[in-house]
């Protein structure tokens, strides 16, 4: 096992929260949501997800697309792996 899989943080409710919406959205209109669109799924009054998205980059989850300054974010497989993998969905009270 390396070092870098032995300091994963899982991801918490809420990034699994907005990573499934990013997966469902590329789903059904073949390109990831902009910061705006994802702002509005979590309720989130600003459209600045910086904080969310480092995070979720750091580890691992999620990687910048190239050449793109909108639209640019992107689940890994990893990331999306989670997001299928029923283990790790939110539990919903």
């Amino acid at each position: 096992v390396n070092a870098e899989a032995q300091n994963f943080r899982p991801p918490t409710d809420r990034q699994i929260e907005l990573m499934t919406f990013m997966a469902s959205y590329f789903e059904a209109n073949d390109q990831w949501p902009s910061h705006r669109q994802m702002a509005a799924a979590l309720e989130i009054n600003s459209p600045n997800l910086s904080p969310y998205l480092n995070l979720l980059e750091a580890k691992g989850l999620l990687t910048k697309i190239a050449g793109k300054s909108r639209r640019n974010r992107a689940l890994t497989k990893l990331g999306r792996k989670i997001v299928t993998d029923q283990e790790w969905q939110p539990r919903l009270i």
